[in-house]
C-alpha cells in the first residue's frame, strides 16, 4: 500500500464558489442584517453570477418554498441574528421618524 494517495483532492468549482460566497464576511453581514427578505435577492444574484447562472436562477432560489439548501442556510443565518437585526432597524426607524409636534 503506498504511503501517499495518488488520487489527490477533488474540488467541484460550484462548491468553491458557494464556499467563497458563504464565507465572505461582507455578504454574511449583509444577509444577517437585511431588513426585508426582498433585499436578499442581491445575495442570490451574487451567488448565481459566481456560479455562472442567469438571474432567473437567483429568483428561483429567492422565492422557492420547497427548501432549497442555500435558502435554508440564508434563513437560518437570518434567524441567528434576528435580535441584533431588529434592534438595529428599530434604532434606524426611531431616528428617521419626523418629530411630532404638540397641538400648538
Amino acid at each position: 500500500m503506498p504511503e501517499h494517495s495518488d488520487l489527490g483532492l477533488l474540488v467541484l468549482p460550484e462548491a468553491v464558489c458557494l464556499a467563497e460566497a458563504l464565507c465572505d464576511l461582507d455578504w454574511r453581514r449583509y444577509v444577517a442584517m437585511v431588513e426585508l427578505n426582498f433585499d436578499l435577492t442581491q445575495f442570490y444574484d451574487h451567488v448565481a453570477h459566481r456560479l455562472g447562472q442567469p438571474r432567473m436562477f437567483a429568483r428561483s432560489i429567492a422565492w422557492n418554498r420547497d427548501g432549497d439548501p442555500l435558502r435554508r442556510w440564508v434563513m437560518a443565518h437570518c434567524g441567528r441574528h434576528k435580535q441584533t437585526r431588529n434592534q438595529y432597524w428599530d434604532r434606524v426607524r426611531r431616528h428617521q421618524l419626523p418629530l411630532v409636534h404638540s397641538g400648538r
